[in-house]
């Protein structure tokens, strides 16, 4: 091989490996920057969501703590009702006037907290709520003496009354851990996805309970 040839061949391999250190540098350039523009959009997204969170922190609070405060009443009022009827004799004016604050069930606040969410603290609202009106309703035919409105393997308003007050004092507690945990949320997480799983939890300790 002459020189004339060898310094063509010697010039078209030093091109070909210069194109293609050009192409690998290329490839891992797009890699990176693929890399870069995925890592900025999780951050743009944790923060979109950080602040959705902490918009919604305080009327949360507020519809959380009114929820909770009426709840409370309610369920004071309940126990008074119950320590009333239970009393002997029963002290029925005392029981009767306890129950008689009770209107409505589940008014204002409760549309609130279900307004604001997320959706596992609705749920336990939902089931607070339900369990106070089983109360008042089973309260109501206590009061009366409706006894014979449970069938022999029923328990009676008695018993309805007393069970439907400790699952509302349940739900209560439950409540409140699950609204904290939605107020310290900071979005790090999709917020729909955490409340779904930790309402699943809930319902399924709600149904073994039962």
């Amino acid at each position: 091989m002459d020189a004339g040839v060898a310094a063509i061949l010697g010039a078209v391999v030093g091109a070909g490996g210069t194109a293609a250190a050009a192409a690998v540098t290329g490839f891992f350039a797009r890699s990176q920057t693929k890399l870069q523009l995925a890592s900025q959009e999780r951050n743009l997204d944790r923060q979109i969501r950080a602040d959705h969170v902490s918009q919604l922190r305080e009327p949360r609070r507020q519809a959380y703590g009114e929820f909770v405060a009426e709840a409370s009443e309610q369920l004071e009022q309940l126990s008074k009702a119950a320590a009333a009827l239970s009393h002997e004799p029963p002290r029925r004016e005392e029981a009767m006037a306890a129950l008689a604050s009770f209107d409505r069930v589940g008014d204002l606040t409760y549309t609130q907290v279900l307004m604001a969410g997320p959706e596992d603290v609705a749920y336990m609202a939902a089931e607070l709520t339900a369990e106070i009106a089983r109360a008042v309703l089973a309260g109501g035919h206590w009061l009366l003496g409706d006894e014979g409105i449970a069938s022999p393997d029923e328990p009676s308003p008695q018993e309805q009354m007393l069970v439907a007050i400790n699952a509302a004092k349940q739900a209560m507690r439950t409540f409140r851990l699950l609204a904290l945990n939605a107020v310290r949320a900071d979005g790090k997480e999709p917020e729909q996805d955490q409340a779904r799983a930790r309402a699943a939890s809930v319902i399924d300790r709600f149904r073994e309970g039962q």
